[in-house]
């Protein structure tokens, strides 16, 4: 990662002004030292990838076997596949981490890349609809607008929202109902009787005179 070279370069620039050298002069000293060094995941320094063969520093060895470049390079990428798998199978094993599985068809939930406040929920509650599949590239649509986001993004939606949505549009499409008609079913009919609820009364607190003010008179309001 490049993170990691730049913090091992600035390390040596340390190591070298603590030593009192120049560091412009030791900085390509250390980079020869890196470069023909071999990669804990491909096995082969860098150089050596690229040029097919170790740079030539103070620990060369004569006679030291060089692996043709086609075979190094092909070597280097099965180890570092092998490494890459190792590292993913640690970190999944170690973050609980679940595979999800979407199919053309299913209705899911996106996340959400802002939320409106910090109690909204992290997923829009409205559905889309998957429509296709690229790897781990899924598109949905939802009320014809299209987005595409990885796989991680979805999550399966719950059957009561698909439900919901597919209510809320038939609710959409019928007719509405008129005025008159939503006033004569919101008046109550007089003769059915009319129920009061009895809330509770909270007590009122019973209010003494101070021990110090005894001798005193004195009217409570």
């Amino acid at each position: 990662m490049v993170e990691r070279l730049v913090r091992t370069v600035k390390k040596s620039i340390r190591s070298a002004l603590a030593s009192g050298t120049s560091w412009k002069h030791e900085l390509p000293e250390f980079l020869l030292a890196y470069r023909n060094t071999p990669h804990a995941s491909t096995g082969v320094s860098p150089a050596q990838l690229l040029l097919g063969r170790p740079l030539r520093d103070k620990l060369t060895v004569a006679g030291k076997d060089n692996l043709p470049p086609n075979s190094a390079t092909k070597a280097a990428l099965d180890r570092d596949a092998g490494r890459k798998s190792y590292n993913k199978s640690y970190a999944d094993k170690t973050r609980h981490a679940k595979s999800r599985t979407v199919t053309e068809g299913d209705h899911v939930l996106v996340r959400r890349d802002k939320r409106p406040s910090s109690f909204a929920p992290r997923y829009d509650p409205q559905p889309y609809e998957v429509t296709t599949i690229k790897g781990t590239t899924v598109s949905a649509q939802r009320d014809g607008k299209t987005i595409t986001r990885n796989i991680s993004w979805f999550t399966p939606a719950p059957t009561d929202a698909a439900s919901t949505t597919l209510s809320t549009q038939s609710d959409v499409d019928r007719p509405s109902t008129s005025g008159s008609q939503a006033a004569e079913s919101t008046e109550s009919d007089p003769r059915e009787p009319v129920h009061t609820l009895n809330l509770p009364v909270r007590p009122t607190r019973e209010r003494k005179m101070p021990k110090g003010l005894q001798d005193f008179v004195v009217k409570f309001k």
